[in-house]
């Protein structure tokens, strides 16, 4: 595991039924972060542009919504985001313990959700200048791609790739597949993770040796982590996120997430675009500031998971 010590996790097979598990505080988290990663939008629907993910009823505030999603950020971060790994199926990472895994000490992987950009046309797209803060910063990341994205982006990818940064598996689409069956689930995963080995040979960098994969939308189903299984992913969480997607104060976004990160945090952000999500630019920026100064470095997810398996350094009260 990650943490140092085990723990109860809820199991769902296809059917969605659920395996027991005690209640208690983990239930109200559970409750929170649903409502938080599953409000984007419904589990039926794809979100694969702006317009979709903004849909909102006739009386929608502004304001109110943004306070809201705030809330529940902060609910999960007083209850403890580190517990959010109890409620997916192994193996999912949320963070590296530090006290048994020393190796992560000083540093934290930054992970870009949604790259490379929801619009074919470069113009929209910001990766270039997101990759010139994190050099600007000497800061390293995974970017979980969704598949359809990439086309009109495939320069920028490889300059990213050749750059150090890593791409990773964020499915074909901007949806939940929580109720594809295993076959669908499937052919989704592979697609998408052929789109990354070809950019990755383009790129002329070498292959990970572990496989990343982000649910969209916060939502792993038992078929869904079965397939993982057989095909040798990770499912990635984080403890350190903002809801970004949601809440457009970029200070806010920056002093939540560094609230939660330490030694060892897997922090969650969605990449900004022109004209949707640009606010996630300042909010990097913030973020990678503070980590400068408290003087951690963020980096891959393949590098922090590098450093957490050194088993030769000491265990912290040892």
């Amino acid at each position: 595991g990650n943490a140092c010590m085990s723990r109860e996790v809820t199991l769902h097979d296809a059917s969605g039924a659920a395996a027991p598990r005690r209640y208690g505080t983990r239930d109200r988290l559970q409750s929170a972060a649903t409502e938080e990663t599953t409000s984007k939008c419904s589990s039926t629907s794809s979100c694969s542009t702006r317009e979709d993910s903004l849909a909102v009823g006739n009386d929608y505030s502004p304001q109110m919504n943004v306070e809201f999603h705030k809330a529940c950020a902060t609910m999960v971060r007083l209850l403890g985001s580190r517990g959010l790994e109890q409620f997916f199926p192994p193996p999912t990472v949320c963070y590296y313990d530090v006290r048994c895994r020393p190796g992560v000490r000083g540093y934290v992987a930054l992970t870009v959700d949604d790259a490379p950009c929801s619009s074919p046309d470069a113009e929209k797209s910001m990766m270039a200048k997101v990759q010139d803060l994190l050099a600007s910063f000497s800061a390293h990341a995974t970017f979980f791609l969704i598949s359809d994205y990439i086309t009109g982006h495939e320069e920028s990818l490889v300059a990213l790739l050749q750059a150090g940064h890593e791409v990773a598996n964020h499915g074909c689409r901007d949806r939940s597949y929580a109720q594809d069956s295993e076959q669908e689930f499937e052919g989704a995963l592979l697609e998408a993770e052929n789109c990354c080995t070809a950019l990755r040979r383009k790129a002329a960098v070498q292959i990970p040796t572990k496989r990343w994969f982000r649910a969209p939308h916060a939502r792993l189903s038992g078929t869904m982590q079965r397939v993982l299984h057989l095909h040798g992913f990770t499912n990635v969480i984080g403890d350190a996120y903002a809801n970004d997607p949601w809440i457009s104060d970029a200070n806010f976004i920056v002093d939540h997430t560094l609230s939660q990160v330490t030694d060892g945090s897997i922090i969650v952000i969605h990449m900004p675009e022109h004209g949707f999500r640009d606010h996630n630019m300042a909010a990097m920026h913030g973020i990678l500031k503070g980590l400068q100064e408290r003087g951690l470095t963020p980096v891959t997810m393949s590098i922090l998971d590098g450093l957490a398996s050194r088993w030769d350094l000491p265990l912290d009260g040892f």
